[in-house]
C-alpha cells in the first residue's frame, strides 16, 4: 500500500494505492468496516439491525473512545462478530505537512488486511444505516450480483425532525428525508459510500473505491457505469440498496458534533480552531436538508419483513 497524493491541498484529497490481491474471494461474506468513538449511545442499534439484514463481520476501528461503546458493541452482538482495532492515532505527512485523515486510513487497512476474508466489505459511518429495498437480506441481493465488484450508494440524508435530544432509537422516530438525493445545488447533501470487492481495490479512500485499476462502477441494479455517472438520477433509478444518513438527529447532537470536530484533523487544537467554521457548515446544511422533505419508511418495511425487534 501507498500513499496517493493528489493536486488538492485538503486532506480529504488524500488517496491510498492498493496492490490487487492474488488471493481470490470467498464467494460469500460481507463485513461492513466503521470508525467509532463514544457511541455508547448508538452502537448497539447499528450493529443489531445490520446484523439482522445480513452482515457477517464488523470490523470497528476505536479512535480512542472513552465511554461504554466497546462494551455496548460485544453485548448487541457477540464477540465473534466482531474485529475491534484500537484506532487513536494522529498521523501527518511530513513533506505536505497536513493530517493524513484517520477514516481513510483505516479503511486502507481494513483492505489490506482483511480482504481475503470476505466477498464483500462495506465502509459506512456508525449514523449510515444500509438495507435492501426488495429483498430480505444484504446477502440475498449481494449474491446476485456475481459481476460487480464497486458499488457507490448515495445519501439518503435525515435531519433532526424536531427533537431537542436524541431518542434511544433512530429508525422508528426517523421518517422523512431530504426529498431529492441528487440535489447538486446544496453542498454536501450528494455524496456517497461504497461496497467493494475487497480483493479487485487498487485505490482506496473514504468516498470512493477504484477496482480493478480502472473507473468502472455498478449501482446496486448491477448496471455499469463510469465513474461521474454515478452523480445522475438514472444512476439510483430503481435502486435495490439504499443508504440511509442520519446526519444530526437533535438540536443536542448538532452541539456535540460541532465540539467534537473532524477525525481528520491531527490535533486537539486545529479542531478547535475550526469550531466557529464547522458550526455554521453543519447548521446550513442541516437547515437546507429539513427545508424540502418526503416521508421514507422504506428501512420500516424492510425492518417488518424480516422481523427485526427493538431492544
Amino acid at each position: 500500500m501507498r500513499l496517493f497524493k493528489s493536486n488538492s491541498k485538503k486532506h480529504e484529497a488524500v488517496q491510498f494505492y492498493v496492490q490487487p490481491s492474488k488471493v481470490a474471494a470467498p464467494k460469500h461474506g460481507l463485513a461492513l468496516a466503521v470508525i467509532v468513538k463514544n457511541e455508547a449511545a448508538s452502537i448497539a442499534e447499528w450493529l443489531r439491525f445490520h446484523k439482522a439484514a445480513g452482515v457477517d463481520r464488523f470490523i470497528l476501528y476505536d479512535d480512542g473512545s472513552t465511554d461504554t461503546t466497546i462494551e455496548n458493541a460485544i453485548n448487541a452482538v457477540g464477540q465473534d462478530a466482531l474485529m475491534i482495532i484500537p484506532w487513536g492515532q494522529r498521523i501527518q505527512d511530513a513533506a505536505l505537512q497536513r493530517a493524513i485523515h484517520n477514516q481513510g486510513l483505516a479503511f486502507a487497512h481494513a483492505i489490506g488486511n482483511f480482504r481475503q476474508d470476505f466477498r464483500w466489505m462495506g465502509f459506512i459511518d456508525i449514523d449510515e444505516f444500509l438495507f435492501p429495498t426488495q429483498a430480505n437480506s444484504l446477502a440475498e441481493l449481494l449474491d446476485a450480483l456475481p459481476h460487480v465488484d464497486n458499488i457507490l450508494l448515495p445519501w439518503q440524508m435525515f435531519g433532526r425532525q424536531g427533537f431537542a435530544t436524541t431518542p434511544e432509537q433512530v429508525l422508528p422516530n426517523y421518517t422523512h428525508r431530504y426529498r431529492d438525493p441528487f440535489d447538486t445545488t446544496v453542498k454536501g447533501v450528494l455524496n456517497f459510500k461504497c461496497l467493494v470487492n475487497p480483493s479487485k481495490v487498487t485505490k482506496t479512500y473514504v468516498h470512493g473505491f477504484e477496482t480493478n485499476g480502472n473507473q468502472t462502477i455498478w449501482n446496486s441494479n448491477g448496471q455499469t457505469f463510469q465513474f461521474g455517472q454515478h452523480r445522475s438520477p438514472e444512476f439510483h433509478q430503481d435502486a435495490m440498496l439504499q443508504l440511509n444518513h442520519y446526519y444530526v438527529k437533535s438540536d443536542a447532537q448538532l452541539s456535540e458534533k460541532t465540539d467534537k470536530g473532524s477525525i481528520g484533523d491531527s490535533t486537539f487544537t486545529a479542531a478547535f480552531k475550526k469550531r466557529s467554521d464547522r458550526a455554521d457548515m453543519l447548521t446550513r446544511r442541516l437547515s437546507e436538508i429539513e427545508r424540502d422533505t418526503v416521508e421514507d419508511r422504506g428501512i420500516l418495511d424492510f425492518c417488518d419483513r424480516i422481523g427485526f425487534e427493538y431492544p
